[in-house]
């Protein structure tokens, strides 16, 4: 086996495969939006050279600054609100004894279902008149009914709500996974010497699950930037192009408007914010060197 493995036409051979899928299916997509980017082409005449028109066209684009805005809004809900929420279940379902794996899989149920049919459930429960927000509200006696997917002011807010609540169940999960994989020893030295629990949250637990931590953020916010079938599916980027994100916006130049190369411009724009928010995100959350 050690004599097939250390043959170079063999390790090609096994590599081959693999190696073709990822050039295909990603690195060539890569490099071709790249060059699509410096033409401008409606997808069947002659592509004309723009050079760098269609990434200065972006400056003045309302839509594509709507869609930044609307980046760094969902930016806040999922690091403010979702990786938090995630964390405290995930401490919580740590202490459970009995049917965590139940609860576990309660929650993780959304990721299962397609974001086409989160979008679905959450546009008919936004619905002004018959939506089930609505008729909370008024269930609890509290005028407040709103047109939350109509009207400019409401709809990031409202789109947020569901954006956040999808994937809660996955990074539980993940964060659980940190939490079981720390030795109990350390939890039963602590106890010993006298910590409570929430000490030893703060002193142990947390200080260990920063690489998992750090991975969930990094996740977060690039889920968030590239966010596109949910908030398609709500509100198609509007009213008035409100709840727009460069995903959408970058769709509809495609498909709707026919401006391939001005798409393929978003594209290559959305890539480069993704590389920086990754790099930003290391830098908020450094790995750590953690051993156990």
């Amino acid at each position: 086996m050690n004599k097939l493995l250390g043959n170079k036409k063999v390790i090609v051979l096994f590599v081959l495969p693999g190696l073709l899928v990822y050039i295909i299916f990603f690195l060539w997509p890569i490099l071709s939006t790249f060059y699509y980017s410096a033409f401008e082409w409606n997808g069947y005449s002659d592509m004309v050279f723009a050079g760098f028109k269609n990434y200065s066209r972006l400056f003045g684009d309302r839509s594509f600054k709507t869609g930044i805005k609307n980046i760094v809004i969902l930016l806040v809900a999922v690091l403010g609100v979702q990786l938090p929420i995630s964390l405290v279940l995930a401490l919580l379902l740590s202490r459970v004894t009995k049917g965590a794996r139940l609860i576990k899989t309660l929650f993780f149920i959304p990721i299962v279902f397609s974001a086409t049919a989160v979008g679905l459930v959450w546009l008919r429960m936004f619905d002004a008149k018959y939506g089930f927000v609505n008729q909370l509200f008024t269930m609890l006696g509290i005028d407040f009914q709103q047109n939350w997917l109509s009207e400019p002011n409401n709809v990031m807010w409202a789109v947020c709500i569901p954006v956040v609540w999808c994937k809660i169940g996955y990074y539980l999960v993940i964060l659980y996974a940190g939490m079981k994989s720390i030795p109990n020893d350390y939890y039963q030295a602590a106890l010993l010497d006298g910590c409570s629990g929430i000490q030893a949250t703060m002193k142990i637990t947390i200080p260990l699950l920063h690489n998992v931590i750090s991975m969930c953020a990094v996740l977060c916010a690039i889920g968030a930037i590239k966010e596109y079938p949910l908030i398609y599916v709500m509100t198609l980027g509007g009213p008035f192009k409100s709840s727009m994100t460069p995903a959408i916006h970058m769709y509809l130049e495609a498909f709707t408007n026919s401006n391939f190369g001005y798409s393929s411009a978003i594209a290559v724009v959305l890539v480069v914010i993704s590389l920086i928010t990754y790099k930003l995100m290391n830098v908020i959350f450094p790995t750590k060197d953690i051993q156990y």
